[in-house]
Parts: C-alpha cells; sequence; structure tokens
C-alpha cells in the first residue's frame, strides 16, 4: 500500500481565514502483489475532532464498498503530545473510521481510495502552534488463521498520508509601507524641478557654456 502525490501536501491560512475551511484529500493507492486472491478488509482513520472542535469536516466515502462509524477520541492530554510532536492523528483526536471489505482481492489488482474532505483552521489554535500535520492512515486486515505473510512485508500493510496545516502573518501592505520609498522618489523630482526653474532664470549657467 502506498500514498499518491496527487495527496493535498499543504494548507496555509491567515488569521482573517481561522473560521474557513479548504478542500483536502488523502489519496491510498492499493495493490496485491502477492502469489493468490485473498479477502482483506481496508481501513481508514481520520482525524475529524479535537477537543469538541470540528477538524475535518464532511469526509466522503472512500468506496461504495466502505462502511463508516465515528470513534471517540482517548482519554489523553492531546496539548502535551502536540507540544513533543506537531501531529494531529487518532491518537489524540475524535476520528471517522471506514472498513472496506474486499471478498476476492486479485493478484496484480490495484484499488484507488480517495479520503475527501473541508479541513478546517480554527482548531490549530488550541494547539499553540504555527504549523500542525493532520494524519490520515490507511492498513489492510485480512484473516491471520487462514493466511500469513512473509517476515518483513508488515511495512507493505500499512501507509498514511499528512498534511500540514499552518497559520500566515499577512504583511501590511498599507500606506506606512509605502513611505520610504515614496519619499524618495518625490525628493529626487524636486531637486530636479529646482535646478530647472534655476537654469530658466539664468542663475545657474549650463556645464557646456554654451
Amino acid at each position: 500500500m502506498v500514498y499518491h502525490e496527487q495527496s493535498t501536501k499543504y494548507l496555509n491560512f491567515s488569521d482573517s481565514e481561522e473560521k474557513e475551511s479548504r478542500v483536502a484529500m488523502h489519496r491510498y493507492q492499493v495493490n496485491n502483489l502477492g502469489q493468490r486472491d485473498l479477502p482483506v478488509s481496508i481501513n481508514f482513520w481520520v482525524p475529524v475532532e479535537l477537543n469538541q472542535e470540528a477538524v475535518w469536516m464532511e469526509v466522503e466515502n472512500p468506496s461504495l464498498r466502505c462502511s463508516s462509524e465515528k470513534i471517540a477520541p482517548p482519554a489523553s492530554d492531546f496539548l502535551a503530545h502536540i507540544q513533543k510532536n506537531p501531529v494531529l492523528d487518532c491518537s489524540i483526536a475524535g476520528c471517522l473510521r471506514f472498513r472496506c471489505d474486499i471478498p476476492s482481492f486479485s493478484v496484480q489488482e490495484e484499488l484507488d481510495f480517495t479520503l475527501k474532505g473541508n479541513l478546517s483552521f480554527g482548531w490549530v489554535r488550541q494547539t499553540s502552534q504555527k504549523k500542525v500535520s493532520v494524519v490520515s492512515v490507511a492498513e489492510i486486515t485480512f484473516d491471520t488463521s487462514v493466511y500469513s505473510q512473509l517476515p518483513g512485508q508488515e511495512a507493505f500493510m500499512r501507509a498514511q498520508v499528512e498534511t500540514v496545516s499552518g497559520a500566515v502573518t499577512r504583511l501590511d501592505r498599507g500606506p506606512l509601507g509605502l513611505h520610504p520609498r515614496c519619499s524618495v522618489e518625490v525628493g529626487f523630482f524636486k531637486r530636479q524641478y529646482k535646478q530647472m526653474m534655476e537654469e530658466a532664470n539664468g542663475q545657474i549657467a549650463p556645464e557646456n557654456g554654451t
């Protein structure tokens, strides 16, 4: 299992956009590289709420094969967690879990799943962080009493996608930002105008003497 490069990697927002949201998308690609068909389940965990404030809203079901359920956040100090590691995942957030059952995952078959919804920004303020990574996780499971995997294949059974959500400060582009440049230009033109008037009145002789 791998994540797709078209996933949303960054979403920046300004102070004025704190109460708004933007579309975020996490895409996963799943392949059966084994030697036989087998039934599998693909599970996705998406953080949707932090301390009763919405994080990822209106997340679409990634496939008609998937069912969903809400999972309450674990009892933990999310601030202490994020201060050590600025990551928001289902270890500290309320989540939406999708379970996608594939009755027969064929050899060399490729499946694509897309988690898409509106990522809000108001929750970031609670974390006291400038940037926090919102992480979804996908994992493949199967009946271990019937099938087994070779040692070292565990890494291929799980993947995650993260979107870095960060606050940016807009620079003030008002009159104060323009004053220094304007004063230089005005001073230059004033000197040029004074010289022209003096030459016209005969107070300054031209440099070439004519």
